[in-house]
């Protein structure tokens, strides 16, 4: 999320279901309103922001085990993609 709250998207993306808490919810949503951006967009910037501190933060160990579990993640989710498309 940048200062002037723009934000924008290039790649594959995963529907799916999630809720906010009572205390992260109003936040998000303002957010979303005072930047003119929807609710996963803003939702999206803000995990990237917190996933790329904690995997700064990681030791080796547990970055090894993340990408390695990443790794699956991405195979099981090009092969659910594939099988969409016909493929």
């Amino acid at each position: 999320l940048s200062g002037d709250f723009d934000t924008s998207y290039i790649g594959m993306e995963k529907a799916m279901s999630i809720r906010l808490n009572a205390s992260n919810y109003p936040t998000v949503k303002a957010m979303a309103h005072i930047s003119n951006n929807s609710l996963n967009a803003i939702v999206n910037d803000l995990l990237e922001v917190a996933l790329g501190y904690i995997v700064e933060n990681m030791n080796e160990k547990d970055l090894s085990k993340l990408k390695n579990e990443q790794s699956i993640v991405w195979a099981e989710w090009l092969e659910e993609v594939k099988k969409k498309e016909g493929r």
